[in-house]
C-alpha cells in the first residue's frame, strides 16, 4: 500500500462464479483501510476482480 514503509498483507478471499445473468466486468471484492497511531489520513486499497464470458 506504500512504498516507503513495509504494509505487506496476504489476504486469501474466495470469489463465487458469476451467473449467467450477472453482467461483466470489474467488481469490487474487498477494501482495505490502514490506519496507524500519529496517522492523519488512513491509506485506502480497493481489490477488484474482473468477470468475464468463456464463450
Amino acid at each position: 500500500m506504500a512504498a516507503n514503509s513495509p504494509t505487506d498483507l496476504l489476504i486469501e478471499l474466495e470469489i463465487p462464479l458469476g451467473g449467467f445473468d450477472e453482467p461483466t466486468g470489474n467488481k469490487d471484492v474487498i477494501s482495505v483501510e490502514l490506519t496507524a497511531k500519529g496517522m492523519t489520513n488512513p491509506m485506502r486499497a480497493k481489490a477488484t476482480i474482473n468477470y468475464t464470458n468463456l464463450n
